[in-house]
């Protein structure tokens, strides 16, 4: 038995292109997943390599966090750090900006944090490796080194 069906062409053009326009979007929505290039990829692999395998490194860095309001306005608060890291279990950023001034110091027992322009601080214990410290300050503390 033959069984033919007949679909009316703009039927059958249209889910063709709604068809179309499915791939088209999982297809951008792919590229756009792997959007970043192998030679970035490669790049900031050997940077982590290289700072995974130094015992004492510094940093300055410029910071800027934007705040998106209910209204749209956009508001930008800029900051400079300066961090230096001594392996295992040594920290010290400082953060200077818009919102605060603060000084985070670690020494692997304690975490203290520093604000000098209120002459304020408070101390806790920590976890004795810098992981577990920074892991700790931004769970159980809700505290972001800078």
């Amino acid at each position: 038995m033959n069984t033919t069906f007949r679909i009316p062409l703009t039927v059958g053009l249209g889910r063709c292109c709604a068809i179309a326009a499915l791939a088209m979007v999982s297809m951008a929505a792919q590229a756009q997943s792997t959007g970043v290039a192998p030679e970035a990829k490669q790049i900031l692999k050997a940077s982590t390599d290289f700072l995974a395998g130094q015992q004492r490194f510094s940093a300055e860095t410029r910071n800027t966090l934007e705040i998106v309001l209910k209204s749209g306005q956009k508001i930008e608060f800029n900051s400079t750090g300066r961090q230096s890291i001594q392996r295992p279990n040594k920290l010290r950023a400082e953060r200077t900006g818009d919102l605060i001034d603060q000084v985070f110091v670690y020494d692997g027992q304690s975490l203290t944090l520093l604000n000098p322009q209120q002459n304020i601080f408070a101390q806790v214990a920590a976890p004795g490796t810098l992981e577990e410290m920074l892991d700790f300050a931004r769970t159980k503390l809700d505290i972001v080194a800078p």
